[in-house]
């Protein structure tokens, strides 16, 4: 009865329990406690920029067609195509042009990362990058110079015009990157599929200084394994299709879930079901008061059971003393576990 190591046992698993039940009271789905567990050690942050640093609402603000072509028929040609795919970008476009407007755009299919194409009366229409487009035989002048995403769009070889678009980060993205900072998240990376000077402008505005721009996925894959490789455990941060094998390849994946993709969520270790990045921090000042109070409790668990075993062998408690005690012990480890409970995060300063 006194070896009987019960405050042992449930040593780990009653305080994992509470962490979980804290992470989802402030919007937080952790999909096992391992993976809040090791948020502790992470020493390195991957953001994605679209839809997670920024808000995600990417706003048509203007079109250039080229010479020769109405700004109507290079919008509604672009929202036939931007119907049909997940993209931020392709999104926007969309939504800026009534369903009735837009061309039947068919037979559409998305290259991740570069642009998507289809079939307009039978001839081939693309939308995306310069460097997709020119592999659609398009001669293409210089983008113009705009402080956010710039898109073109070509029908039959023929280049159409730009589109530009802007985003804005989010309003709490400066404060959990620098409280992230605070907690030893120190280096902090952000890759995007984006040009060089829209990823230095939100960058800056943001305080981080390490930016991948113009990536593929395949890119941000390879960005989080040399961040691995170079001895680092970096956290990753995304929200899109593009971002599934980073968030799947870091040390813990993170999803925005508010309007993250399906494919995205499915690949994170947790996901932020209220997509605040303030939650970031919450993460980590959870997971490292959960190792902390696991540690505690193990070595109350271990004291406890070896300081009854050395009672009972030396005469000094009979059957009746060491269950009673047993039993005592096993309460202080729950009662230290439920200590975390009173872990809240949820009012905003």
């Amino acid at each position: 009865v006194a070896a009987c190591p019960c405050a042992l046992v449930i040593a780990a698993p009653a305080t994992a329990i509470a962490s979980l039940a804290v992470a989802g009271r402030h919007g937080i789905l952790v999909k096992g406690t391992a993976f809040l567990e090791e948020m502790a050690d992470c020493d390195a942050v991957v953001l994605d920029k679209t839809g997670t640093v920024t808000v995600g609402h990417l706003e048509l603000v203007a079109a250039q067609p080229h010479f020769g072509v109405a700004e109507s028929e290079l919008r509604s040609i672009a929202a036939g195509l931007g119907a049909a795919s997940s993209h931020p970008v392709s999104r926007a476009i969309a939504a800026a042009v009534e369903a009735g407007a837009r061309a039947a755009v068919v037979e559409v299919a998305e290259t991740g990362g570069m642009g998507v194409q289809g079939r307009l009366d039978g001839r081939p229409v693309a939308m995306g990058r310069a460097a997709f487009l020119a592999s659609h035989g398009a001669s293409l002048g210089e983008p113009p110079a705009h402080d956010g995403p710039v898109v073109g769009v070509v029908r039959d070889g023929t280049f159409l015009g730009w589109l530009l678009l802007a985003d804005e980060p989010r309003a709490e993205a400066a404060a959990a990157l620098a409280d992230l900072r605070q907690l030893g998240l120190t280096r902090q990376v952000m890759i995007t599929g984006d040009r060089r000077s829209v990823a230095e402008s939100t960058a800056a505005r943001l305080g981080i200084t390490e930016i991948e721009a113009e990536v593929l996925p395949a890119r941000k894959l390879e960005r989080v394994q040399a961040e691995i490789a170079a001895g680092r455990r970096p956290l990753v941060v995304g929200d899109g299709v593009n971002d599934a094998l980073a968030l799947k390849a870091g040390s813990v994946g993170v999803a925005m879930g508010a309007k993250g993709a399906d494919v995205a969520l499915a690949s994170a270790d947790v996901v932020l079901m209220t997509s605040d990045l303030r939650r970031l921090g919450t993460c980590i000042r959870l997971s490292r008061r959960c190792r902390r109070t696991i540690n505690l409790n193990v070595a109350l668990g271990l004291g406890w059971t070896l300081a009854v075993v050395a009672a009972a062998a030396l005469g000094l408690i009979g059957p009746i003393g060491a269950i009673l005690i047993h039993n005592l012990g096993t309460l202080a480890v729950m009662a230290n576990a439920g200590r975390l409970l009173r872990f809240d995060e949820t009012v905003d300063g």
